[in-house]
């Protein structure tokens, strides 16, 4: 997230920053980004360094079609 608080703002997802932001994801994180990946809701932005002391990781952005799935799970029901 940002200082804002604004999810839409917030384009780059590690691994580690996701774990920090729900501890409990830690053993499902990885393969929940794999899944995003394979079916278009993020994009794989390859290895970036990342500060200490995560070092290397993969970096993931949201994709449109990704933005789009979000918008439409918190719509109010029709």
């Amino acid at each position: 997230m940002n200082a804002a608080d604004d999810p839409k703002t917030a384009r780059q997802w590690y691994e580690w920053s996701i774990i920090e932001a729900d501890p409990v994801l830690k053993d499902s994180a990885h393969g929940a980004l794999r899944v995003l990946e394979q079916h278009g809701l993020i994009w794989d932005h390859g290895e970036q360094r990342v500060a200490s002391p995560h070092e290397v990781q993969r970096e993931y952005e949201i994709s449109p079609y990704g933005d789009y799935l979000i918008e439409r799970l918190a719509a109010p029901g029709e």
